[in-house]
Formats: structure tokens, C-alpha cells, sequence
């Protein structure tokens, strides 16, 4: 999906720090800085930016300055928002009716096809994940925190995250792992075989993560980041935050 790398990256990310609230809506503000990078001869400049989260009950908002992410668990689906050209792709949680568009032309293949290929697909691409508390605790910016270590396995390399997650904000800590499985496996349902396994792990974080630092050796390059929480708040999403915006096009996601 060549027109969201950048978002799907840095939303990978978000959902990773933040947990689903119980009660209210909760606000959530990160920055998160990029290192430069050489890959495959290019240089990407450092990258700051700032990420706006809205979680309410079974739902989640993410906001960046062109583009939004909608996660609704109730009709298990997540929508891209490119505020740019007014458009909208919408990716099934469960592999249900709209999973063939993200292998494109899925529709012209029969059941056998279909399923064939994507055995073929979760067979090449596996994914695991491993999350330990290494038992560290400090302090950071007034919340109380403990260390987390997580190590993700992919085909592309692999990615190492240090995590600094604080239960001095209540959420519904289990809750958040079904947003942040749903987002990661969602995008590609190749990888939906290993949600469980992401998700189970995922639980073993207790806690918002208030900093974390991450380092991905992926196509012989390493990238390293950090993100730091600037502000967390109760009180009420906006007005149709959940929702598609009138006057967006749908767009079928891998065009």
C-alpha cells in the first residue's frame, strides 16, 4: 500500500503505547522522533512528529497531520483517512468479505485458489512476537514505570523494543492487545494466523507506555526511534470521531 508507510509505521507504534480505556474517552498525545537512515542507497531524513489518540469503550482514533487511523472492534474493521485526497480504505479485522481486495485481483480466483494462496502467503511470512519484564523500575516524568523487552521476528529482520509502561493511568490493559493485534495482522492476512500468539503476548504489557525506544534491522538498514508520552487526559472525543468524514471516497486498500 505504497501511499501509507509512513502512517502504518508510526501507528504501529502508537497502538503499541497506548491501552483501551474502560470508562470514559481517553486522550493520549506522543511524539515520536526517527532517526536519519540510508536505505537501499537513499537517505530518509530524521523525522519528528506528533501522534493524537482517542480511545473510547470498543473503538480508537489516531491522528497525524494528513492522515488518520479508525479502529472499530464493534464492526471489526479499521479505516486509513488520507485527509489529503479525501479518501478512505477499509481493512476487515477478520479476514471477512473485503480481505480479497487486499490481495487484488483474489476475486477472479476460486475458493481453492484463494485459500491455496494464502496458506502460500502465512507460510513465507511469519511473525512472532515475545514480550519479558526484565523486573527494572524507574521513574519518568510522575509516572511510576517498569521495563519491558519486546522482540518481534519478522521475514524483512528483526525489531527490538524497550518499553517503559506505567498502570499509574487506569486502562483496560487486555483490552488494548485486540486493538494493537488487530491493527498489525489486519493490514496483511497472511499474518493472521499469528494473532493469537501477538495478542497473547501483547497482554504481558501492564500498563501505558510512557517511553520506549526501538530498533528495527530491516533490508540491511537499522532504524531507531524513541517515543515519549506528552499528555494524557479523560474528558470526550469529538463529535464524529469514529466516523468516516463526509465526502471521503472509498479506495480499495493495495491500489
Amino acid at each position: 500500500m505504497k501511499r501509507y508507510p509512513v502512517l502504518v509505521g508510526a501507528v504501529l507504534v502508537c497502538l503499541i503505547c497506548c491501552p483501551h480505556c474502560v470508562y470514559a474517552d481517553q486522550y493520549l498525545k506522543y511524539r515520536t522522533h526517527t532517526d536519519s537512515v540510508r536505505i537501499m542507497g537513499q537517505i530518509e531524513p530524521a523525522r519528528d512528529t506528533v501522534q493524537e489518540i482517542w480511545i473510547a469503550s470498543d473503538r480508537m482514533r489516531s491522528d497525524s497531520q494528513e492522515h488518520s487511523m479508525i479502529v472499530r472492534l464493534d464492526k471489526k474493521v479499521m479505516y486509513i483517512l488520507n485527509h489529503t485526497e479525501k479518501i478512505y480504505t477499509s481493512v476487515p479485522l477478520d479476514g471477512g468479505e473485503e480481505a480479497g481486495d487486499i490481495f487484488g485481483d483474489e476475486e477472479d480466483m476460486t475458493p481453492e485458489e484463494r485459500q491455496t494462496m494464502r496458506e502460500m502467503a502465512q507460510a513465507m511470512i511469519k511473525v512472532n512476537i515475545i514480550v519479558v519484564e526484565t523486573g527494572e523500575k524507574k521513574r519518568i516524568n510522575n509516572w511510576n514505570c517498569r521495563e519491558y523487552i519486546m522482540k518481534t521476528e519478522t521475514m524483512m529482520g528483526p525489531f527490538t523494543s524497550e518499553i517503559w509502561a506505567s498502570q499509574d493511568i487506569e486502562m483496560n490493559y487486555d483490552l488494548f492487545a485486540r486493538f494493537n493485534a488487530a491493527h498489525n495482522f489486519a493490514l496483511n492476512p497472511a499474518l493472521q494466523g499469528s494473532l493469537s500468539q501477538a495478542m497473547e503476548e501483547m497482554t504481558k504489557i501492564k500498563g501505558v507506555t510512557v517511553f520506549s525506544a526501538s530498533t528495527a534491522n530491516m533490508i540491511g538498514a537499522r532504524i531507531t526511534s524513541t517515543q515519549e508520552l506528552l499528555e494524557f487526559s479523560d474528558g470526550t472525543a469529538p463529535e464524529g470521531s469514529f466516523a468516516i468524514p463526509r465526502g471521503y471516497a472509498k479506495e480499495t486498500f493495495g491500489e
